[in-house]
């Protein structure tokens, strides 16, 4: 946002990823840390006022920055729609284009001078760190959007895309239950995204396990940093999630159909508001047995049982890093901080790499073994690090 010439981070941003809000902050605005300490020049005043503007056709502009959407390539213009996808995938910044040069500063030579003859930037690392790290997708972000019959609402979509694999919750349901889970089509549920009936396999462990009338729910979100205790889910609103669904719920416990209920969702999930959440659904329910995996559980389980993860067509190993932005940015002010406090450039990479031979050395062992324990067994030996 853009007040009194001053860069200032959205709210809703500030609130879900304070430190990410900071550094968007300051990339824009080319303060510190995204602006180095032998700057020549005041920092950037955006201009343009608050309201939008429309430049030219599918053009607008609004608070300093612009948005194009007139390149457009035809129907049957091959060689235009790779170019425009290749313009749209295309990286941050042009590998060429980068190189270390004296004082131990980053030089991005421009592929066009500016109109005051400016033909490259000279960056402190750390603050080309900064702005990258803005330019990073959260887990779970959707980068393309399709619309028309590839739309997720069209009711064409399923006739000229492959059926989707089966669902990582539904996978990890057959690994837990049993194969007599009973997956339903898209739809209204009634409460329900699937159900098994009978003595599971493995859940909650193959020695103890759990018998009866199971329910389970995926409640997924597209929003990357949503979190169980969020009030879009388990507020007291009548538009909240869990408000919605617990009628539904407590009339399968009513109707004799349910007595366990497992609720997956692709969101953060606390140990506080785990126990709250299910008294709530226990005490508003009447059901047995409520339990709720979170992304973090989710993520064990899949590592857990890597079959489950090749069934779903998700590669856990080779996909990225579970980071959110926010945790990145984090690690930026604390290099920040540690650079103005005179930790060292030497100490700071020795640790980084130190910690990245435990990484690497962690997933060779995985890979090798498919244990756990044996990936952290190696990762330590070899660095002398504890887990975590």
């Amino acid at each position: 946002m853009l007040e009194d010439d001053t860069v200032t981070s959205d709210a809703a941003l500030a609130d879900r990823e304070p430190a990410l809000a900071e550094l968007a902050a300051a990339s824009v605005a080319g303060t510190l840390p995204a602006g180095p300490a032998l700057r020549r020049r005041d920092p950037i005043k955006l201009r343009g006022g608050s309201e939008l503007e429309h430049t030219k056709a599918l053009c607008a502009a609004e608070g300093g920055f612009s948005l194009h959407a007139a390149t457009t390539a035809k129907a049957g213009d091959a060689t235009g729609r790779e170019a425009l996808c290749k313009y749209i995938l295309r990286p941050p910044i042009a590998q060429e284009r980068v190189r270390l040069i004296a004082d131990d500063l980053v030089r991005i030579e421009l592929k066009r001078p500016f109109s005051d003859g400016t033909f490259a930037l000279d960056l402190d690392p750390l603050a080309l760190l900064v702005r990258l790290a803005t330019t990073v997708p959260p887990p779970g972000f959707h980068t393309i959007r399709y619309a028309g019959v590839l739309a997720a609402a069209s009711k064409w979509r399923a006739r000229v895309v492959p059926p989707p694999p089966p669902t990582s919750h539904d996978a990890l349901c057959l690994e837990l239950l049993g194969p007599g889970v009973q997956p339903f089509s898209s739809g209204p549920d009634g409460g329900r995204d699937a159900r098994f009936d009978g003595a599971a396999s493995k859940f909650p462990s193959a020695t103890n396990p759990l018998q009866g009338q199971f329910v389970i729910q995926a409640k997924h979100t597209e929003n990357p940093c949503a979190k169980f205790s969020d009030a879009d889910f388990s507020g007291d609103a009548a538009s909240a999630v869990l408000t919605e669904e617990l009628p539904s719920v407590a009339a399968l416990v009513a109707a004799g159909e349910l007595e366990h209920y497992l609720l997956f969702s692709n969101r953060r999930l606390a140990g506080v508001a785990d126990g709250d959440l299910r008294k709530r659904i226990k005490d508003s329910s009447g059901a047995t047995t409520v339990e709720l995996f979170g992304i973090e559980r989710i993520d064990v389980l899949l590592r857990s049982y890597p079959e489950v993860a090749r069934i779903a067509e998700l590669p856990v190993l080779t996909g990225p890093l579970l980071v959110s932005p926010d945790d990145l940015a984090e690690v930026i002010l604390a290099l920040d901080s540690s650079k103005a406090s005179g930790y060292g450039t030497e100490r700071l990479r020795s640790r980084l790499a130190c910690n990245l031979t435990y990484v690497n050395e962690g997933l060779d062992a995985f890979v090798r073994s498919g244990s756990y324990e044996s990936a952290v067994a190696r990762s330590t030996a070899r660095t002398g690090l504890a887990p975590g």
